[in-house]
Protein backbone atom coordinates (compact mmCIF):
# COMPACT_ATOMS: atom_id res chain seq x y z
CA UNK A 1 0.00 0.00 0.00
CA UNK A 2 1.94 3.41 -0.65
CA UNK A 3 1.26 5.87 1.97
CA UNK A 4 -0.64 8.71 1.48
CA UNK A 5 1.00 12.59 0.81
CA UNK A 6 -2.38 14.00 0.38
CA UNK A 7 -1.93 16.29 3.20
CA UNK A 8 -1.98 20.67 2.72
CA UNK A 9 1.10 20.52 4.21
CA UNK A 10 4.35 19.36 6.74
CA UNK A 11 3.53 21.00 10.45
CA UNK A 12 5.86 23.43 9.66
CA UNK A 13 4.07 24.83 6.85
CA UNK A 14 0.85 24.34 7.78
CA UNK A 15 1.21 25.78 10.99
CA UNK A 16 2.64 29.24 9.04
CA UNK A 17 0.52 32.25 10.22
CA UNK A 18 -1.48 34.33 7.86
CA UNK A 19 0.46 37.07 9.11
CA UNK A 20 3.57 35.15 8.14
CA UNK A 21 2.17 34.37 4.77
CA UNK A 22 1.30 38.04 4.21
CA UNK A 23 4.96 38.73 5.16
CA UNK A 24 5.82 36.99 1.86
CA UNK A 25 3.62 38.14 -0.27
CA UNK A 26 4.69 41.74 1.05
CA UNK A 27 8.35 40.71 0.80
CA UNK A 28 7.63 39.24 -2.92
CA UNK A 29 6.09 43.00 -3.79
CA UNK A 30 8.97 44.65 -2.50
CA UNK A 31 12.11 42.80 -3.96
CA UNK A 32 10.31 41.49 -7.26
CA UNK A 33 11.01 45.49 -8.79
CA UNK A 34 13.95 45.71 -7.10
CA UNK A 35 15.30 43.18 -9.51
CA UNK A 36 13.51 44.73 -12.62
CA UNK A 37 16.18 47.64 -12.22
CA UNK A 38 19.28 46.36 -12.97
CA UNK A 39 20.20 45.22 -9.34
CA UNK A 40 22.44 42.27 -8.76
CA UNK A 41 20.69 39.04 -9.01
CA UNK A 42 20.53 36.50 -6.17
CA UNK A 43 21.80 33.08 -6.13
CA UNK A 44 19.88 30.43 -8.02
CA UNK A 45 17.41 28.77 -5.48
CA UNK A 46 17.95 25.10 -6.94
CA UNK A 47 21.18 24.74 -4.24
CA UNK A 48 21.63 20.96 -5.95
CA UNK A 49 23.21 22.27 -9.47
CA UNK A 50 24.08 24.74 -11.77
CA UNK A 51 21.73 26.57 -14.07
CA UNK A 52 19.43 29.32 -12.64
CA UNK A 53 18.12 32.36 -14.94
CA UNK A 54 18.59 32.60 -19.15
CA UNK A 55 18.14 36.03 -20.16
CA UNK A 56 19.73 35.46 -23.73
CA UNK A 57 20.64 38.98 -26.04
CA UNK A 58 18.29 41.48 -26.38
CA UNK A 59 15.57 39.61 -27.33
CA UNK A 60 15.80 38.44 -23.96
CA UNK A 61 16.40 41.75 -22.11
CA UNK A 62 12.94 42.72 -24.13
CA UNK A 63 11.03 39.70 -22.39
CA UNK A 64 12.09 40.01 -19.34
CA UNK A 65 11.47 43.83 -19.21
CA UNK A 66 7.84 43.09 -20.59
CA UNK A 67 7.02 40.85 -18.47
CA UNK A 68 7.75 43.00 -15.26
CA UNK A 69 6.02 46.00 -16.89
CA UNK A 70 3.14 43.93 -17.80
CA UNK A 71 2.85 43.10 -14.11
CA UNK A 72 3.76 46.38 -12.60
CA UNK A 73 6.92 44.43 -11.06
CA UNK A 74 5.18 42.47 -9.23
CA UNK A 75 5.34 38.94 -11.45
CA UNK A 76 5.30 35.73 -9.63
CA UNK A 77 6.10 32.56 -10.99
CA UNK A 78 8.48 31.63 -13.99
CA UNK A 79 8.24 32.16 -17.87
CA UNK A 80 10.28 30.58 -20.91
CA UNK A 81 10.52 31.43 -24.14
CA UNK A 82 12.68 29.49 -26.83
CA UNK A 83 13.07 29.78 -30.40
CA UNK A 84 14.60 27.78 -32.94
CA UNK A 85 15.72 25.29 -30.45
CA UNK A 86 17.64 28.12 -27.98
CA UNK A 87 16.38 29.36 -24.75
CA UNK A 88 15.74 33.19 -24.82
CA UNK A 89 14.62 33.60 -21.69
CA UNK A 90 14.22 30.77 -18.83
CA UNK A 91 13.81 32.94 -15.68
CA UNK A 92 11.81 32.91 -12.08
CA UNK A 93 10.30 36.42 -10.34
CA UNK A 94 10.19 36.70 -6.99
CA UNK A 95 9.91 34.84 -3.95
CA UNK A 96 10.11 30.83 -3.71
CA UNK A 97 9.52 30.28 -0.06
CA UNK A 98 9.17 32.11 3.52
CA UNK A 99 12.90 31.72 3.40
CA UNK A 100 13.49 34.52 0.66
CA UNK A 101 14.58 32.53 -1.77
CA UNK A 102 14.02 33.34 -5.12
CA UNK A 103 12.91 31.79 -7.53
CA UNK A 104 14.75 30.93 -10.89
CA UNK A 105 14.56 29.09 -14.17
CA UNK A 106 15.50 25.62 -12.17
CA UNK A 107 12.87 26.22 -9.05
CA UNK A 108 9.92 23.71 -9.21
CA UNK A 109 6.44 25.18 -9.46
CA UNK A 110 3.63 22.63 -9.89
CA UNK A 111 1.86 22.75 -13.73
CA UNK A 112 -1.95 21.53 -12.96
CA UNK A 113 -3.66 19.84 -16.17
CA UNK A 114 -0.82 20.51 -18.39
CA UNK A 115 0.68 17.37 -16.72
CA UNK A 116 -1.74 15.56 -18.68
CA UNK A 117 0.58 15.71 -21.78
CA UNK A 118 3.26 13.73 -19.96
CA UNK A 119 0.11 11.21 -19.01
CA UNK A 120 -0.25 10.95 -22.75
CA UNK A 121 3.53 10.71 -23.30
CA UNK A 122 3.81 7.35 -20.43
CA UNK A 123 0.42 5.69 -22.39
CA UNK A 124 2.27 6.41 -26.24
CA UNK A 125 6.03 4.91 -24.98
CA UNK A 126 3.72 1.78 -23.17
CA UNK A 127 2.16 2.00 -27.30
CA UNK A 128 6.16 1.79 -28.05
CA UNK A 129 7.12 -1.01 -25.71
CA UNK A 130 4.41 -3.49 -27.62
CA UNK A 131 2.45 -3.70 -23.90
CA UNK A 132 -0.86 -1.97 -25.74
CA UNK A 133 -2.91 0.51 -28.40
CA UNK A 134 -5.02 3.53 -27.85
CA UNK A 135 -7.55 1.54 -29.42
CA UNK A 136 -7.52 -1.08 -27.05
CA UNK A 137 -10.99 -1.35 -24.54
CA UNK A 138 -9.93 -0.40 -20.74
CA UNK A 139 -11.41 -3.72 -20.23
CA UNK A 140 -8.24 -5.31 -21.46
CA UNK A 141 -6.15 -3.50 -18.34
CA UNK A 142 -8.77 -2.80 -15.86
CA UNK A 143 -10.83 -5.34 -13.87
CA UNK A 144 -14.36 -5.28 -13.46
CA UNK A 145 -15.40 -2.71 -15.91
CA UNK A 146 -19.39 -2.35 -16.44
CA UNK A 147 -20.92 -3.61 -19.38
CA UNK A 148 -21.88 0.01 -20.45
CA UNK A 149 -18.34 1.48 -20.43
CA UNK A 150 -16.68 -2.23 -22.03
CA UNK A 151 -16.33 0.27 -25.71
CA UNK A 152 -14.61 2.72 -23.77
CA UNK A 153 -11.15 2.86 -25.20
CA UNK A 154 -7.80 4.41 -24.01
CA UNK A 155 -8.27 6.85 -26.82
CA UNK A 156 -11.24 7.64 -25.76
CA UNK A 157 -9.49 8.37 -22.31
CA UNK A 158 -7.16 10.32 -23.90
CA UNK A 159 -9.24 12.94 -25.62
CA UNK A 160 -12.11 13.15 -23.46
CA UNK A 161 -14.62 11.42 -25.40
CA UNK A 162 -14.99 8.77 -23.20
CA UNK A 163 -18.75 9.49 -21.81
CA UNK A 164 -17.44 8.45 -18.22
CA UNK A 165 -18.37 11.31 -16.21
CA UNK A 166 -16.12 12.80 -13.39
CA UNK A 167 -17.39 11.61 -9.89
CA UNK A 168 -17.98 14.65 -7.53
CA UNK A 169 -15.59 15.08 -4.27
CA UNK A 170 -12.62 13.47 -3.62
CA UNK A 171 -11.11 10.00 -2.14
CA UNK A 172 -10.44 9.06 1.31
CA UNK A 173 -8.15 6.23 -0.46
CA UNK A 174 -5.01 6.46 -2.26
CA UNK A 175 -5.04 2.83 -3.56
CA UNK A 176 -5.71 2.15 -7.29
CA UNK A 177 -7.97 -0.64 -6.79
CA UNK A 178 -10.21 1.14 -4.29
CA UNK A 179 -10.41 4.31 -6.73
CA UNK A 180 -11.10 2.63 -9.97
CA UNK A 181 -14.49 0.70 -9.31
CA UNK A 182 -15.65 4.23 -7.97
CA UNK A 183 -14.36 6.19 -11.46
CA UNK A 184 -16.16 3.40 -13.37
CA UNK A 185 -19.48 3.47 -11.20
CA UNK A 186 -21.76 6.03 -12.36
CA UNK A 187 -24.16 6.34 -15.62
CA UNK A 188 -22.06 7.50 -18.72
CA UNK A 189 -22.81 10.92 -20.08
CA UNK A 190 -22.64 9.99 -23.97
CA UNK A 191 -21.95 7.12 -25.92
CA UNK A 192 -17.99 6.47 -26.42
CA UNK A 193 -16.79 8.58 -28.90
CA UNK A 194 -19.78 10.48 -29.30
CA UNK A 195 -19.00 14.07 -27.62
CA UNK A 196 -16.05 16.09 -25.75
CA UNK A 197 -16.13 16.89 -22.43
CA UNK A 198 -12.64 17.73 -20.55
CA UNK A 199 -12.44 15.22 -17.90
CA UNK A 200 -10.36 14.67 -14.91
CA UNK A 201 -11.86 11.38 -14.24
CA UNK A 202 -10.45 10.00 -17.83
CA UNK A 203 -6.76 10.81 -17.18
CA UNK A 204 -6.58 9.15 -13.53
CA UNK A 205 -7.86 5.82 -15.24
CA UNK A 206 -5.01 6.15 -16.95
CA UNK A 207 -2.65 6.25 -14.58
CA UNK A 208 -4.44 3.49 -13.42
CA UNK A 209 -3.81 1.57 -16.74
CA UNK A 210 -0.16 3.00 -16.64
CA UNK A 211 0.20 0.92 -13.45
CA UNK A 212 -1.14 -2.38 -14.54
CA UNK A 213 -0.02 -2.42 -17.76
CA UNK A 214 3.63 -1.73 -16.77
CA UNK A 215 3.62 -3.32 -13.27
CA UNK A 216 5.38 -0.15 -11.45
CA UNK A 217 3.65 2.57 -9.67
CA UNK A 218 2.87 5.46 -12.07
CA UNK A 219 5.29 7.90 -10.50
CA UNK A 220 7.94 5.98 -10.63
CA UNK A 221 7.34 4.74 -14.53
CA UNK A 222 6.50 8.49 -16.04
CA UNK A 223 9.89 9.23 -13.98
CA UNK A 224 12.23 6.36 -15.22
CA UNK A 225 10.31 6.13 -18.96
CA UNK A 226 8.99 9.65 -19.14
CA UNK A 227 10.86 12.50 -17.38
CA UNK A 228 14.19 11.14 -17.49
CA UNK A 229 14.58 10.21 -20.98
CA UNK A 230 12.97 13.49 -22.19
CA UNK A 231 15.84 15.14 -20.43
CA UNK A 232 13.85 16.45 -17.61
CA UNK A 233 16.32 15.98 -14.79
CA UNK A 234 14.43 17.55 -11.73
CA UNK A 235 10.87 17.20 -12.97
CA UNK A 236 8.63 14.85 -10.76
CA UNK A 237 5.09 13.71 -9.54
CA UNK A 238 4.19 14.96 -6.82
CA UNK A 239 3.44 11.65 -5.14
CA UNK A 240 7.13 10.19 -5.74
CA UNK A 241 9.12 9.49 -2.76
CA UNK A 242 12.07 10.27 -4.24
CA UNK A 243 10.89 13.99 -5.00
CA UNK A 244 12.74 16.36 -2.46
CA UNK A 245 9.85 19.28 -0.95
CA UNK A 246 12.68 21.39 0.05
CA UNK A 247 12.96 22.49 -3.87
CA UNK A 248 9.78 22.80 -4.25
CA UNK A 249 7.96 27.32 -4.13
CA UNK A 250 5.57 27.38 -1.76
CA UNK A 251 1.80 27.38 -2.53
CA UNK A 252 0.35 30.39 -1.63
CA UNK A 253 -3.68 30.38 -1.76
CA UNK A 254 -5.91 33.12 -1.31
CA UNK A 255 -3.32 34.63 1.13
CA UNK A 256 -2.44 31.57 2.77
CA UNK A 257 0.55 28.96 2.59
CA UNK A 258 -1.06 25.60 2.02
CA UNK A 259 2.25 23.53 1.88
CA UNK A 260 4.60 23.52 -1.52
CA UNK A 261 4.16 22.68 -5.26
CA UNK A 262 5.01 19.26 -4.21
CA UNK A 263 2.61 18.51 -2.06
CA UNK A 264 -1.12 17.98 -3.44
CA UNK A 265 -3.36 20.47 -2.40
CA UNK A 266 -6.88 18.66 -2.93
CA UNK A 267 -8.30 15.60 -0.55
CA UNK A 268 -7.46 12.66 -3.23
CA UNK A 269 -4.11 12.11 -3.76
CA UNK A 270 -4.95 8.82 -6.33
CA UNK A 271 -7.42 11.06 -8.46
CA UNK A 272 -4.91 13.75 -8.73
CA UNK A 273 -2.26 11.20 -10.50
CA UNK A 274 -2.44 11.72 -14.22
CA UNK A 275 -4.40 14.89 -14.11
CA UNK A 276 -2.02 17.15 -12.60
CA UNK A 277 0.45 17.27 -9.85
CA UNK A 278 4.09 17.41 -11.97
CA UNK A 279 6.24 19.88 -10.78
CA UNK A 280 8.74 21.35 -13.06
CA UNK A 281 10.51 24.26 -13.97
CA UNK A 282 11.07 26.27 -16.98
CA UNK A 283 14.66 24.70 -18.10
CA UNK A 284 12.85 21.41 -17.69
CA UNK A 285 10.06 22.48 -19.72
CA UNK A 286 12.73 23.77 -22.54
CA UNK A 287 13.72 19.87 -22.54
CA UNK A 288 10.56 18.39 -22.64
CA UNK A 289 9.65 20.30 -25.83
CA UNK A 290 13.04 19.45 -27.49
CA UNK A 291 12.28 15.64 -26.82
CA UNK A 292 8.87 16.46 -28.47
CA UNK A 293 10.13 17.85 -31.70
CA UNK A 294 12.88 15.01 -31.93
CA UNK A 295 12.69 11.48 -33.04
CA UNK A 296 14.00 8.95 -30.49
CA UNK A 297 11.45 10.27 -27.31
CA UNK A 298 8.65 9.08 -29.43
CA UNK A 299 8.67 7.47 -32.57
CA UNK A 300 7.01 9.13 -35.77
CA UNK A 301 3.67 7.17 -35.52
CA UNK A 302 3.24 8.20 -31.49
CA UNK A 303 4.56 11.52 -32.28
CA UNK A 304 1.93 12.12 -34.90
CA UNK A 305 -1.32 10.70 -32.57
CA UNK A 306 -0.11 12.91 -29.61
CA UNK A 307 -1.01 16.31 -31.87
CA UNK A 308 -3.76 14.70 -34.22
CA UNK A 309 -6.96 16.19 -32.72
CA UNK A 310 -10.07 14.54 -32.46
CA UNK A 311 -13.55 15.84 -30.94
CA UNK A 312 -13.44 19.96 -29.50
CA UNK A 313 -10.12 20.29 -30.98
CA UNK A 314 -8.51 17.72 -28.52
CA UNK A 315 -5.23 15.40 -28.96
CA UNK A 316 -3.41 13.36 -26.26
CA UNK A 317 -3.23 16.00 -23.98
CA UNK A 318 -3.37 19.01 -25.78
CA UNK A 319 -5.54 21.15 -27.37
CA UNK A 320 -4.48 22.14 -31.55
CA UNK A 321 -5.24 25.24 -33.41
CA UNK A 322 -3.86 26.50 -36.35
CA UNK A 323 -2.35 30.54 -36.65
CA UNK A 324 -0.87 32.32 -38.80
CA UNK A 325 2.24 30.54 -38.09
CA UNK A 326 0.97 26.85 -38.63
CA UNK A 327 -0.21 24.46 -36.32
CA UNK A 328 -0.53 25.56 -32.36
CA UNK A 329 -0.82 22.88 -29.26
CA UNK A 330 -1.52 24.12 -26.10
CA UNK A 331 -2.87 23.72 -22.63
CA UNK A 332 -3.96 25.68 -19.56
CA UNK A 333 -4.04 25.03 -15.75
CA UNK A 334 -5.24 26.01 -12.73
CA UNK A 335 -4.84 24.69 -9.35
CA UNK A 336 -4.83 26.29 -5.88
CA UNK A 337 -1.69 28.47 -5.70
CA UNK A 338 -0.81 27.93 -9.79
CA UNK A 339 -2.30 28.74 -13.13
CA UNK A 340 -0.17 27.90 -15.81
CA UNK A 341 -0.28 28.70 -19.74
CA UNK A 342 1.90 26.28 -22.18
CA UNK A 343 2.20 26.74 -25.54
CA UNK A 344 3.94 25.17 -28.63
CA UNK A 345 4.20 26.05 -31.98
CA UNK A 346 4.66 22.41 -33.99
CA UNK A 347 5.13 24.53 -37.28
CA UNK A 348 7.43 27.12 -35.99
CA UNK A 349 10.27 26.26 -33.28
CA UNK A 350 9.41 28.12 -30.15
CA UNK A 351 7.34 27.77 -27.27
CA UNK A 352 6.41 29.90 -24.65
CA UNK A 353 6.00 28.28 -20.88
CA UNK A 354 3.75 31.12 -17.70
CA UNK A 355 3.74 29.66 -14.06
CA UNK A 356 2.06 32.71 -11.83
CA UNK A 357 -0.20 32.22 -9.18
CA UNK A 358 -4.08 33.12 -8.32
CA UNK A 359 -2.81 36.90 -8.48
CA UNK A 360 -1.74 37.10 -12.72
CA UNK A 361 -3.23 36.03 -15.81
CA UNK A 362 -0.81 33.68 -17.17
CA UNK A 363 -3.01 33.74 -20.93
CA UNK A 364 -2.14 37.86 -20.85
CA UNK A 365 1.49 37.67 -20.29
CA UNK A 366 1.71 34.95 -22.59
CA UNK A 367 0.81 36.77 -25.78
CA UNK A 368 2.81 39.53 -24.38
CA UNK A 369 5.70 37.52 -23.99
CA UNK A 370 4.49 35.91 -27.87
CA UNK A 371 4.30 38.90 -29.65
CA UNK A 372 7.98 39.81 -29.21
CA UNK A 373 8.73 36.01 -29.31
CA UNK A 374 6.73 35.88 -32.62
CA UNK A 375 5.10 38.78 -34.07
CA UNK A 376 2.06 38.14 -36.01
CA UNK A 377 1.94 34.70 -34.12
CA UNK A 378 -1.97 35.24 -32.72
CA UNK A 379 -4.91 36.68 -34.16
CA UNK A 380 -7.28 37.70 -31.45
CA UNK A 381 -10.94 36.83 -30.58
CA UNK A 382 -13.99 38.67 -28.83
CA UNK A 383 -16.59 37.91 -26.84
CA UNK A 384 -19.23 40.39 -25.30
CA UNK A 385 -21.68 39.56 -23.13
CA UNK A 386 -24.38 41.82 -22.12
CA UNK A 387 -25.96 40.73 -18.83
CA UNK A 388 -26.86 43.94 -17.18
CA UNK A 389 -30.49 43.92 -15.31
CA UNK A 390 -30.19 39.81 -15.86
CA UNK A 391 -30.53 37.99 -12.72
CA UNK A 392 -27.13 35.41 -12.04
CA UNK A 393 -27.99 32.54 -9.35
CA UNK A 394 -25.41 31.33 -6.76
CA UNK A 395 -23.46 29.79 -8.84
CA UNK A 396 -22.80 33.02 -11.42
CA UNK A 397 -25.62 31.75 -13.82
CA UNK A 398 -27.24 33.92 -16.24
CA UNK A 399 -29.66 31.90 -18.13
CA UNK A 400 -31.34 33.75 -21.16
CA UNK A 401 -35.35 34.09 -22.38
CA UNK A 402 -36.11 31.01 -23.87
CA UNK A 403 -36.88 32.74 -27.00
CA UNK A 404 -33.15 33.24 -27.61
CA UNK A 405 -32.29 32.69 -31.52
CA UNK A 406 -28.57 32.58 -32.92
CA UNK A 407 -28.05 35.24 -35.64
CA UNK A 408 -25.09 35.99 -38.16
CA UNK A 409 -23.77 39.78 -38.15
CA UNK A 410 -22.38 40.74 -41.26
CA UNK A 411 -20.89 44.33 -40.55
CA UNK A 412 -20.48 47.04 -43.38
CA UNK A 413 -16.29 46.23 -42.92
CA UNK A 414 -14.86 43.46 -40.75
CA UNK A 415 -15.59 39.70 -40.46
CA UNK A 416 -19.22 38.16 -39.66
CA UNK A 417 -19.88 37.36 -35.87
CA UNK A 418 -22.24 35.32 -34.44
CA UNK A 419 -25.10 36.67 -32.12
CA UNK A 420 -27.09 34.82 -29.67
CA UNK A 421 -30.23 36.67 -27.69
CA UNK A 422 -33.84 37.70 -28.07
CA UNK A 423 -35.54 38.31 -31.50
CA UNK A 424 -35.30 42.30 -31.99
CA UNK A 425 -33.31 42.81 -29.02
CA UNK A 426 -29.60 43.77 -28.44
CA UNK A 427 -28.00 40.44 -28.37
CA UNK A 428 -26.85 38.29 -24.96
CA UNK A 429 -23.58 37.18 -26.08
CA UNK A 430 -21.46 37.98 -29.51
CA UNK A 431 -18.81 36.03 -30.59
CA UNK A 432 -16.04 37.23 -33.06
CA UNK A 433 -13.31 35.22 -34.27
CA UNK A 434 -10.42 34.55 -36.77
CA UNK A 435 -11.80 33.42 -39.87
CA UNK A 436 -9.98 30.12 -39.97
CA UNK A 437 -12.02 29.64 -36.35
CA UNK A 438 -15.12 30.85 -37.54
CA UNK A 439 -15.33 28.74 -40.59
CA UNK A 440 -14.48 25.49 -38.19
CA UNK A 441 -17.28 26.49 -35.89
CA UNK A 442 -19.66 26.82 -39.09
CA UNK A 443 -18.49 23.44 -40.47
CA UNK A 444 -19.11 22.03 -37.14
CA UNK A 445 -22.66 23.62 -36.65
CA UNK A 446 -23.29 21.96 -40.28
CA UNK A 447 -21.78 18.97 -39.73
CA UNK A 448 -23.63 17.93 -36.24
CA UNK A 449 -26.58 19.46 -37.03
CA UNK A 450 -27.48 16.84 -40.21
CA UNK A 451 -27.76 14.49 -37.92
CA UNK A 452 -30.76 15.82 -36.52
CA UNK A 453 -34.08 13.38 -37.39
CA UNK A 454 -36.97 15.09 -40.13
CA UNK A 455 -39.39 17.03 -38.35
CA UNK A 456 -37.88 17.03 -34.62
CA UNK A 457 -37.19 19.59 -32.35
CA UNK A 458 -35.64 20.69 -29.13
CA UNK A 459 -37.67 22.65 -27.07
CA UNK A 460 -36.30 25.55 -26.19
CA UNK A 461 -34.58 25.98 -29.37
CA UNK A 462 -31.87 27.68 -27.94
CA UNK A 463 -30.51 27.55 -24.25
CA UNK A 464 -28.15 29.89 -23.16
CA UNK A 465 -26.01 30.07 -20.47
CA UNK A 466 -23.59 32.78 -19.40
CA UNK A 467 -20.93 32.20 -16.08
CA UNK A 468 -20.14 35.09 -14.84
CA UNK A 469 -18.36 34.69 -11.08
CA UNK A 470 -15.10 34.76 -12.72
CA UNK A 471 -15.78 38.18 -14.18
CA UNK A 472 -17.65 39.86 -11.13
CA UNK A 473 -16.72 43.66 -10.68
CA UNK A 474 -16.42 44.04 -14.58
CA UNK A 475 -19.85 45.18 -15.16
CA UNK A 476 -23.36 44.65 -17.18
CA UNK A 477 -21.33 44.66 -20.50
CA UNK A 478 -18.23 42.03 -20.03
CA UNK A 479 -15.69 42.13 -22.97
CA UNK A 480 -13.40 39.23 -23.03
CA UNK A 481 -10.46 40.12 -25.97
CA UNK A 482 -7.44 37.16 -25.86
CA UNK A 483 -5.93 35.46 -28.50
CA UNK A 484 -5.97 32.48 -26.23
CA UNK A 485 -10.33 32.47 -26.26
CA UNK A 486 -11.15 29.26 -27.76
CA UNK A 487 -14.83 28.10 -29.09
CA UNK A 488 -15.90 24.79 -29.87
CA UNK A 489 -18.66 23.09 -31.21
CA UNK A 490 -20.12 19.18 -30.56
CA UNK A 491 -22.82 17.12 -30.58
CA UNK A 492 -25.61 16.88 -27.87
CA UNK A 493 -25.10 18.64 -24.75
CA UNK A 494 -22.57 18.96 -21.81
CA UNK A 495 -25.45 18.66 -19.48
CA UNK A 496 -28.57 16.86 -18.60
CA UNK A 497 -31.01 17.87 -21.32
CA UNK A 498 -34.08 15.65 -22.07
CA UNK A 499 -33.15 15.63 -25.70
CA UNK A 500 -29.86 15.85 -25.17
CA UNK A 501 -28.70 14.00 -28.33
CA UNK A 502 -31.01 16.34 -30.52
CA UNK A 503 -28.50 19.34 -29.45
CA UNK A 504 -25.73 20.52 -30.93
CA UNK A 505 -23.28 22.69 -28.16
CA UNK A 506 -21.28 25.85 -28.61
CA UNK A 507 -18.96 26.25 -25.77
CA UNK A 508 -16.54 29.25 -25.08
CA UNK A 509 -13.58 29.07 -23.15
CA UNK A 510 -11.46 31.44 -21.10
CA UNK A 511 -8.31 29.87 -21.17
CA UNK A 512 -7.03 33.17 -19.00
CA UNK A 513 -9.19 32.24 -16.08
CA UNK A 514 -9.30 28.03 -16.72
CA UNK A 515 -12.87 28.98 -17.26
CA UNK A 516 -16.31 27.94 -19.61
CA UNK A 517 -18.24 31.39 -19.65
CA UNK A 518 -20.51 30.83 -22.80
CA UNK A 519 -22.74 27.52 -22.85
CA UNK A 520 -25.18 27.47 -26.41
CA UNK A 521 -27.32 24.42 -26.93
CA UNK A 522 -28.96 24.78 -30.11
CA UNK A 523 -31.84 22.32 -31.13
CA UNK A 524 -29.59 20.49 -34.23
CA UNK A 525 -31.99 21.61 -37.40
CA UNK A 526 -30.81 25.16 -36.33
CA UNK A 527 -27.25 24.79 -35.32
CA UNK A 528 -27.27 23.33 -39.21
CA UNK A 529 -29.15 26.84 -40.59
CA UNK A 530 -27.02 28.73 -38.17
CA UNK A 531 -23.51 27.16 -39.93
CA UNK A 532 -24.63 27.72 -43.52
CA UNK A 533 -25.94 31.47 -43.22
CA UNK A 534 -22.23 31.61 -41.37
CA UNK A 535 -20.56 29.84 -44.40
CA UNK A 536 -22.10 32.36 -46.54
CA UNK A 537 -20.93 35.20 -44.58
CA UNK A 538 -17.43 33.69 -44.69
CA UNK A 539 -17.79 33.59 -48.63
CA UNK A 540 -17.88 29.61 -48.46
CA UNK A 541 -18.88 28.00 -51.53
Amino acid sequence: MRASRRLFAPASLASASLARATFVLAALAILAPARAWGQPEPAPFWRGGEGGDVVAGDLGKQLDDAVRRATYGQFWGCVLAAKDGEIVLAKGYALANDELEPITGDTLLELASVSKAFTAAAILRLEMQGKLTLDDPIAMHLASVPDDKRGVTIRHLLTHTSGIPQPEGGFDADERERVVPVLLGPRMKSPPGAAFAYSNAGYWLLAAIVERVSGRSFEEFVRDEVFRPAGMGSTFAQTDPTLDLSRCAVRVSRGRTVGNAGQCPYPFAWGYRGSGGVVTSARDMFAWDRALRGGEFLADAQRTAMFTPALGNYALGWTISTGPLGRVASHTGGVAGFRVVFTRWLDTDACVLVITNEQHDPSAISAVVTGLLLPGASESSRVVLRVGGMAANEHGRVRAPDDTEGRVRTPDAGAPALEFGPPGAPPVVTIALPREAMMKAADSLVRFGSGARAGEHASPRVILEVYTRAYQGMGDTIELADAGLTVTVSPGSPHREPDALRRVTMIVQDPARSFWPVFVKMDAHDARALGERLRAALGAR
